[in-house]
């Protein structure tokens, strides 16, 4: 639940929010999904450029980055290319694909909470190597060497946030050679002649944001002055004029997201172009730029394009694309410009959490297709045909299909707690009823789709299934969960099995087992709760539980859906089961709150990004070990009941359940 508010209000608030968003580490799953293919209409069979690589975010703490390619010459769009073409690389790209640059024959993708630059080859997409690098974000090149920036700390908003840095790289050895610190969380760097220049945000600070680009002498490799432009700086890039152009996030209020003109040598602000620019694109002397701005005071958003001509110095256009196609993007996020064709590529990243797409366009703004890409596609490079392209088709590793499909294939019930996501993950409609639900689940997380679900608050529950028995195998564990938590973000769920003794197809309400975790014994047995469905959306959901006490799931301003499910009839909803203790406190200060939600040692889903679980773990009400010979059903919980400040109420979420048995040998080992 908190990670996908956050990542939601990251689209507006890049900075202001996402400390709270990514983790350090890569997670646990290794599995990978296929390539995907799809037929496109291509420009020109006979152009300079063989495709197009795509990098796609992928949502926070999913660790979703993936790598899609675009072949011009044949027309296809393939997706997740990467972990198929690098089948041994543990869990893919990462978590948060944030920069993808070419440089000579090398591609280079900079993996932010994974605190990596992943670099490939660019004709093949083959991995090369990687250079560890904490919360990294952008990168640039000159004279064989990359630049890239870095928060330098933890992903966490902290008045007293250190200062960022920028490394350089040896392109050949991937080596790190030097390091120099530049102002606070540094984001964008351009090159121009001998001199970095470093877009520094400060949003970890906020709303004491950085106003300033750091100049960097590369040859002394020194700060050697700063340039004050605005607040929040974001992207930078050096014109065919040689001047900067620099954009702003502003903060939100009264300070708007604009592009400032800076002169390079004299370190002068020249001008305040009235546009924002999320993303953009220069293609000679034109940017090509999308705004996304946000403002807090009338919690509204506003997208915008425009195209600028830096020779002229002049606004050409804010309707560089149809102006109806535009307005039909739920969430415009990236854009390319093709180098010889002109046609215009612009993504939209819809809900954050599932399948983004690709909209092409020719030079003259029409719509020509569109295609699915991977979540979040937002950083394009254009393959030159002299480097050949990547073959997409190399077979994953063999399957070892002893026990059956390794994941779900059928969604049994799915009864989700009253939360701030519920009729969101996924969407619900009042024309829905359990059996839809059911299908829209099994779509989201069914056969390693990686989508994700929301169980709400405590007791909010899903029941999954898959075409076997999952046995249960002596000393090793049996069966894998993955959700979308991280460090200081762990909303643990409960799991129980069911052995289908029976034989009748169902779980029985005596066949239901709870998997002990480490918090057993601080757990409390049989809680109750009651959620009662509020008469508007503007209320907040009460409840009432078993010790006398009441409280309310609260309602917030991002999320204007009803937070009781849809598909539910009656005005109350009950759940009983295991309470664990509350996990979540503030940190920080009733001024700067920064919670933490404590992670479990082991046994519960969504406590850690993914976990494995043994079905031996099984006891009875009793709290007795009971041997079971396997699983046929599994069920799992939001098992706290609590809220979290500003961050709303404590949810699970499921974006994968996994049957270690039944994947090949290769992939089953995990990594701490």
């Amino acid at each position: 639940m908190i990670y996908n508010m956050l990542k939601t209000r990251q689209y507006w608030l890049p900075l202001l929010l996402l400390a709270m968003l990514w983790s350090g580490c890569r997670g646990d799953e290794e599995v990978i999904p296929p390539v995907v293919t799809e037929q496109v209409p291509h420009p020109d069979p006979a152009n300079a450029f063989s495709g197009m690589y795509v990098l796609n975010e992928g949502n926070m703490g999913s660790n979703k980055a993936s790598l899609d390619f675009l072949d011009l010459h044949a027309g296809v769009y393939h997706r997740n290319i990467f972990g198929t073409i690098n089948p041994k690389v543990v869990f893919s790209l990462g978590d948060v694909g944030n920069d993808l640059q070419r440089y000579g024959n090398k591609l280079f993708a900079v993996v932010n909470a994974s605190n990596l630059v992943e670099v490939m080859e660019a004709s093949t997409g083959r991995h090369i190597g990687q250079v560890e690098l904490k919360n990294c974000r952008y990168i640039a090149f000159a004279g064989g060497k990359a630049y890239v920036t870095s928060y330098a700390g933890p992903i966490a908003l902290d008045p007293n946030a250190q200062q960022g840095e920028v490394a350089e790289i040896d392109t050949a050895s991937l080596q790190i050679t030097r390091k120099v610190t530049v102002g606070y969380q540094p984001d964008g760097i351009a090159v121009a002649g001998d001199y970095l220049f470093v877009a520094n945000s400060g949003g970890y600070r906020s709303p004491n944001y950085d106003r300033t680009v750091s100049v960097i002498h590369r040859q002394s490799f020194t700060v050697s002055h700063t340039i004050e432009v605005a607040p929040n700086l974001h992207r930078i890039l050096v014109a065919p004029n040689g001047k900067l152009y620099v954009s702003s996030r502003g903060d939100y209020k009264n300070v708007p997201a604009s592009v400032y003109v800076v002169n390079a040598g004299s370190g002068q602000v020249e001008r305040q172009l009235p546009f924002a620019a999320s993303s953009w694109w220069l293609d000679g002397t034109h940017i090509y730029a999308i705004g996304s701005q946000y403002n807090l005071q009338t919690k509204q958003y506003t997208f915008t394009m425009t195209k600028y001509d830096t020779h002229t110095e002049r606004i050409l256009s804010h309707s560089f694309v149809d102006a109806a196609v535009f307005a039909t993007l739920k969430q415009p996020y990236g854009i390319a410009v093709h180098p010889v064709t002109k046609h215009i590529y612009l993504t939209d990243a819809g809900n954050f959490v599932s399948a983004g797409k690709l909209h092409a366009f020719d030079a003259s703004g029409r719509k020509l297709w569109e295609v699915q890409t991977g979540d979040i596609p937002a950083h394009f490079v254009f393959l030159p045909a002299s480097l050949g392209k990547p073959n997409p088709n190399v077979p994953l590793l063999p399957a070892v299909p002893t026990q059956g499909n390794p994941y779900i294939t059928r969604v049994v019930d799915y009864c989700p707690a009253p939360g701030q996501f519920v009729n969101k993950l996924p969407e619900a409609t009042d024309a829905d009823t359990p059996e839809t639900m059911c299908a829209k689940v099994l779509a989201a997380i069914g056969n390693n789709k990686g989508g994700l679900i929301t169980l709400g608050g405590y007791g909010g529950y899903v029941t999954v299934a898959f075409d076997h028995r999952i046995p249960d195998k002596q000393g090793i564990p049996d069966f894998r969960i993955v959700g979308n938590a991280f460090d200081g973000n762990s909303e643990p769920a409960i799991v129980q099995v069911a052995y289908d003794a029976n034989g009748n197809g169902k779980p029985d309400a005596d066949e239901w087992h709870e998997l002990q975790g480490s918090a057993y014994a601080q757990s409390r047995k049989g809680y109750r709760i009651t959620y009662r469905r509020p008469s508007s959306l503007a209320d907040d959901v009460l409840w009432t539980d078993n010790a006398s006490q009441q409280g309310y799931i609260p309602r917030n301003e991002f999320h204007s859906q009803s937070y009781f499910p849809l598909w539910i009839e009656g005005n109350t909803l009950s759940f009983e089961g295991t309470l664990l203790p509350a996990n979540a406190a503030n940190k920080g200060t009733s001024g700067q709150p920064h919670w933490v939600l404590t992670a479990w040692e082991w046994g519960y889903a969504d406590n850690k990004r993914s976990e494995d679980f043994d079905i031996a773990n099984a006891v009875n009400n009793n709290g007795e070990k009971v041997n079971l010979p396997g699983a046929d059903f599994i069920r799992i919980y939001t098992a706290t009941n609590q809220v979290a400040g500003w961050l709303g109420e404590t949810s699970s979420e499921v974006s994968n359940v996994i049957d270690l048995h039944s994947l090949p040998a290769a992939r089953t080992k995990r990594i701490r």
